[in-house]
């Protein structure tokens, strides 16, 4: 993606919290007494919630009811996910992970909440900036993409520069009113885990459940948390140069905005496509091989010999790439359980890159080795 970016000409500025930016932090604690003093005052925005809930899962049913297309279902519920807001995005993606609980066509669409969702306006994104950061965002970013390079659940991503350094950076900005919102339809989802409980006579304390995910969600609503889990991240895991933590700037980091290293990579899932076309095309370039004909000419079956073996070396690197990538993912894993204690507590396809880092060698000068770059922590 090339955005089309405005450059500035400004010193790197000092930037002290604002009153906004403590108003942030202080909304992003949980606790489930307070959640529902606040919202069992507020019957009517509830009630209407609980409609609109009841609802759009209404809804869904009739129509897969009348269809019966599994994959069609599926991306109904995507897009009903997405439309009752970020809390229930958040329980698609938890369940995008669990093939034990869903067939293969929801797993498949509920993947994409993890980095597809529709963004909200750049309008808003620029004054969440402005309100965290105290200041005209021109006086931050040296160059700022036009629109966001992905968007989730909680927020969306730009890409930008920062003043006097011109670090190139990742800038998260969270959606507003998302924490009032999230808010609610915990209150709401507790309710209706005590009701389930009740009906259907279950050990299982589901309102609890509902609690520590809810805590856990808040949890992410502030980002100098993230910064704070990225730098400590980085420090134990320094020693495996193949696992790339992004460079976290605190001094530019707020509850609602995360400023970091801008890593070039690539998803995960997108890797994973390309390299099951590279697995494909490797089969069909050694078939070729050796079943040219003799109706061409010999150049031109060497011609074609020569790109179908340079593809098949191509194709072999992304498979060799992709293998190691997994060595690399398990040893990290096994290290932050065994070792550390400290650990990724998120790791789906979106919150990790296939990245490259420069390995120089005495025989073939600089070389650029296969990395796994962890985001998100």
């Amino acid at each position: 993606i090339t955005p089309t970016a405005v450059s500035t000409a400004a010193s790197a500025p000092v930037i002290t919290a604002t009153a906004a930016a403590a108003a942030s932090a202080a909304a992003v604690a949980y606790d489930a007494t307070d959640t529902a003093d606040t919202w069992s005052r507020r019957p009517v925005p509830v009630v209407a919630r609980l409609l609109e809930i009841i609802a759009a899962f209404g809804g869904w049913w009739l129509r897969t009811t009348m269809h019966k297309d599994e994959h069609k279902a599926a991306a109904d519920m995507r897009e009903v996910l997405i439309k009752l807001g970020p809390a229930f995005v958040k329980i698609g993606q938890a369940l995008s992970s669990r093939p034990d609980v869903l067939p293969p066509a929801y797993l498949t669409e509920l993947e994409l909440l993890q980095d597809r969702i529709p963004p909200f306006a750049d309008e808003e994104a620029l004054q969440v900036i402005e309100e965290e950061l105290g200041m005209s965002w021109q006086a931050v970013f040296a160059e700022l993409s036009a629109s966001p390079i992905a968007a989730a659940s909680l927020g969306q991503v730009y890409r930008g520069r920062l003043v006097g350094s011109g670090a190139e950076v990742a800038v998260k900005v969270q959606r507003p009113g998302v924490v009032e919102a999230i808010g609610r339809d915990t209150y709401i989802l507790r309710h209706l885990a005590a009701i389930a409980r009740r009906q259907l006579k279950l050990n299982t304390d589901l309102p609890a459940l509902v609690d520590e995910w809810a805590a856990s969600l808040f949890k992410e609503l502030d980002y100098r948390r993230e910064a704070a889990n990225a730098s400590r991240f980085a420090k134990l895991f320094a020693f495996m140069p193949d696992v790339v933590v992004p460079t976290m700037y605190p001094q530019c980091t707020t509850p609602r905005v995360l400023v970091m290293e801008w890593v070039q990579g690539e998803r995960l899932r997108s890797a994973a496509q390309q390299s099951a076309a590279a697995i494909g095309n490797s089969g069909n370039n050694i078939t070729n091989s050796l079943s040219d004909g003799t109706s061409y000419e010999h150049h031109q079956q060497q011609q074609r010999q020569g790109q179908g073996q340079r593809q098949l070396a191509l194709d072999s690197q992304k498979v060799a790439d992709d293998l190691r990538l997994v060595e690399i993912g398990v040893r990290c894993s096994l290290e932050q359980m065994l070792e550390e204690g400290f650990y990724h507590a998120d790791p789906h396809p979106g919150n990790l890159l296939k990245t490259r880092y420069a390995v120089m060698q005495s025989n073939v000068g600089c070389h650029r080795m296969c990395a796994l770059a962890l985001i998100n922590i």
